[in-house]
């Protein structure tokens, strides 16, 4: 779903940019709308690098736990 909104994103920036140059006097060219390589990179690496720390630290502190008093604890 988050892709999808990415690409209306993009879409909606490449359809603007015609009109907002207009409006605001400024030359905004269809290719300045577009995400560069180093934002198409960090836009598929970083959610899963976050994932992977996030799920390393994570079941660290879960692992530490005794299953039964955790259980116990929460159920």
């Amino acid at each position: 779903m988050r892709r999808t909104w990415q690409v209306v994103g993009v879409a909606g920036m490449l359809v603007a940019a015609g009109p907002l140059s207009g409006v605001l006097g400024l030359p905004i060219a269809r290719t300045d709308a577009l995400p560069g390589p180093y934002e198409v990179v960090a836009l598929l690496l970083l959610p899963a690098v976050g994932l992977a720390v996030g799920v390393l630290f994570g079941s660290r502190e879960v692992l530490r736990r005794d299953p039964y008093l955790t259980v116990r604890a929460h159920g």
